[in-house]
Parts: C-alpha cells; structure tokens; sequence
C-alpha cells in the first residue's frame, strides 16, 4: 500500500504540517458515524432476500440523519411497508436547503447540504422523492405520489447547464415506475422515452413508449444489494486526495431472471443499464463539494497514525537488533570457547546460535513490521468510514404481459432468479384500470450471502 513509503518519504512532513493546523483548528470528530462494519449483518441479511431482517438488522445508529433516513425508508418500502412519514419530515426539513453551484469540474450542479452537513449526492435527492412517490402511491395517496415524481423530475430535466446537469437513464426507469404507480401513464412514457434517448441500446423500451395505454401487467424488479466502497489508496503529488481514493464494488451479477404465468407462458424479461454512474457522479461530486473538509480530517488521522507507526517500527527494529546482537555475542561466545577447548562440535554449535539469533531477529523485526503496516492500513481504510446510502438497487428489470385473466387480479407470476428458491408474484401493488403493476426484490449475488 505504500504505507513506508509515506512514514519514511518526502510526503511526510506536509502531512504533519496539515495535521497540526487541522487539530489546532478543532477539526469535528466522527467517530459517532456509522461505518461500513455496522452495516454487514443487514447487508448479509439482503443478501440472501432476507428482506425482513435486513430491516431489522439496519444500524441503529444516526436516528434522525439524511443517509439512515432513506435507507429505513426504503428497506420498508422492499417489504411492503409504506412507511415514509420520516422520511417526507426530512424531505420538509430540507427543501429548501437545496443548492445550486458552480466548479470547473463539474461546471454546475445541485447539492442538498442536510442539517447534520452531509452532502447529499445528487442521485440520493432525487430518489428521496421516488421513495416518497412510491409510498404515497402504495397508501393509494396517487395525488400526492404524482407530486413526489414530479419533484423528483425537476431534477432531471433542469437545464441549468448543458454539461453539468444530471441525468441518468436507470433513474429514468425508476421514474417511469413510479409514475405507473400513482396512475399517469403518459409520463412514465416520457421517462422511457428519454432513458432511451440517454442510452440508445435500450431498444426495447420503445416497445413501452409507444404504449397509448400501460400494459395489462407490467412487473417491475430490482436487482443488487447496492456496491460498497472500496479503499484504493495511491500516492502521488496530492497525497492526501490520493490515500483517500475510493472505488465501489458491484456485487449483482447482472443476471435476467427468467418470468413464466401461471399458465407456463415464459415472458421477455429485460434488464435496464447499471446504477454504477450514480456513484461515479457521487464520488466526483463529493470530491469538488468537500476536499478540503476531508483532507484536513484525513490529514490528522494519518499523521497521528503514521506517527505511531514510525514509532512501532523503530522499536521493532531496535528490539530485532539486541536480539541479534545477543545472539551472534553469545554464538561467538560459544564457538571462542571450543576453540579453546578444540572442540569442533561447540565451534558448530557456537557458530549455528549465531546463524540462527540472525535469522530469527530479521523475521521478527519483518513479522511485526508488517502487523504495524496491517493496523495502519486498517486504521486508515478511508472506504470504512465513507459516507453514502446504502442498498440502493444496482439495475432494474422489466417485462409486461397483455393478456386477459379469467378475472383481472387472477393472474399469477413465478420468479426463477439465477440463485435461490423461485418466487410467486400474485398481487398487485398498484391497480389502475385494467393495468396492474406489480414488483419483486432479488439479490442476484452469488458469493457468500448464498
């Protein structure tokens, strides 16, 4: 990682220079935030469709805060549960905090600085208003959830700027489901119209937008338990913006789950592009908004605990060597001793301690060398702290059937994921006319939640 480097190399007196002023200046504390260890079991739980104990298991912690806010609103929602009043408190408690700026990186963009100052990335404030159009529409509030949707579209179709604004073709999709829900067809074809147009690949979605009318049945799924960072430590001229480099693994394998109706017809499945921009946005933009914030912060930690390994590798290094240094004393000792005696057995013994007390100190000293190099790495893993909401789906899958049931809420779907047991999907979340809209959750990972 680099880490001997830094302790021992040119960079290290900045750091200790920025650390100082950083701790002169109170720099705030946030050992009382959530960390990426709180959340495993919950996770874990996800992971294996476990939708009730992954809300269960969510991390108490940070009641009240923007992330835990939208993260319980939508393990709820997974389970059915509308239970957003939380969350529309906060989307009241921050409307208007919502801002607009300017940065050569990024030219423009919006960010929401929430009361406990996290940066809100902009993806995460437009799916605070999808959670809440989703649970308006599943209280069959459709007014409200019509409301919520267009709040959140506002946000993809500003056109404050051309390069910087944002815009996505997932979050589209998303949007065009929620507007099904509360009931507007016509806009949900907006949305899929221009998903399309920011992603021509998704050839099918004209199938959907040229519709007059929402099909019969439309299911809607989402896939992934959402990325988690990971810690890509680098060194270059900006030292601390590079141990602090962060990247997101994906864990959904992207599959098609195959759809069958209860009278084993097997339905075209399709699977809309990777949230992964979403992040990419987030990481760009959490960069521009908070750079200085996080390297004051980040510099003080690194500088007190490269300190404290500069100091366990000097003590492992002088420990090593009087461990050498009696060793080869006592070896020579040894073999003096057989000279005098003409004993070339103690000469070989006196000469194989000293051998040996060498051997022994250099895989001491290099041992606990690299344990003190493992806890810096450990203390310093920026991705354990780094903050973000949490298992937000990585795709979304679509597929609709017209066909007539014997009565309108009679049809049933099976579910074959690509791991785990199969699911029936039998009722509707949504019913308006003839259409009705269903959803399903699957983890699609196959590693160790399975």
């Amino acid at each position: 990682m680099g880490f001997e480097r830094l302790i021992h190399g040119r960079h290290f007196k900045p750091v200790i220079l920025l650390a100082l002023l950083c701790l002169l200046s109170a720099c705030s504390s946030t050992s009382q935030l959530l960390s990426k260890d709180n959340y495993q079991s919950s996770l874990r739980a996800l992971g294996k469709g476990d939708l009730v104990d992954a809300r269960m298991s969510h991390p108490r912690g940070e009641r009240g805060a923007f992330i835990t806010t939208l993260e319980r609103a939508y393990l709820n929602l997974l389970n059915g549960k509308p239970e957003i009043d939380e969350l529309q408190r906060y989307a009241d408690l921050v409307s208007e905090r919502v801002r607009y700026d300017v940065s050569r990186e990024l030219n423009s963009f919006f960010y929401l600085q929430t009361p406990e100052d996290y940066y809100a990335s902009e993806h995460e404030v437009i799916w605070m208003h999808l959670l809440l159009s989703w649970g308006y529409s599943l209280r069959h509030d459709y007014v409200a959830g019509c409301v919520e949707a267009r709040r959140a579209n506002d946000f993809l179709t500003a056109s404050w700027s051309e390069e910087g604004r944002f815009d996505d073709p997932s979050l589209r999709i998303v949007s065009g489901f929620m507007w099904t829900l509360c009931g507007d067809w016509d806009e949900a074809v907006v949305d899929f119209r221009a998903a399309q147009s920011l992603n021509p690949e998704l050839e099918w979605l004209s199938q959907l937008s040229e519709r007059k009318t929402a099909p019969r049945h439309l299911l809607v799924g989402f896939g992934g338990i959402g990325p988690e960072p990971l810690w890509k430590p680098e060194l270059d001229t900006r030292l601390l913006r590079s141990l602090r480099n962060i990247d997101f693994k994906y864990s959904g394998t992207q599959s098609l789950p195959r759809l069958k109706t209860d009278d084993g017809r097997e339905l075209l499945n399709h699977r809309g592009p990777s949230s992964a921009p979403w992040y990419a946005r987030h990481i760009e933009r959490d960069n521009v908004i908070h750079e200085l914030i996080e390297d004051s912060r980040y510099g003080s930690e690194v500088m007190g605990r490269s300190a404290i390994t500069a100091i366990e590798l000097s003590a492992n290094t002088a420990v090593g060597g009087l461990w050498m240094a009696g060793g080869v004393a006592a070896g020579l000792g040894l073999a003096y001793l057989g000279v005098e005696a003409n004993s070339e057995d103690l000469i070989v013994l006196g000469l194989a301690v000293a051998g040996l007390s060498i051997t022994s100190a250099a895989d001491f000293i290099k041992q606990h060398n690299a344990k003190s190099l493992a806890r810096t790495e450990k203390k310093l893993d920026y991705a354990k702290r780094y903050r973000f909401v949490r298992y937000l789906p990585e795709y979304v899958w679509l597929s609709w059937d017209d066909t007539q049931a014997a009565q309108p809420l009679d049809q049933t779907f099976t579910l074959y994921p690509k791991s785990g047991k199969r699911k029936y999907i039998t009722t509707p979340i949504a019913t308006h006319g003839e259409s009705n809209i269903y959803f399903y959750f699957d983890p699609d990972v196959n590693y160790y939640y399975h």
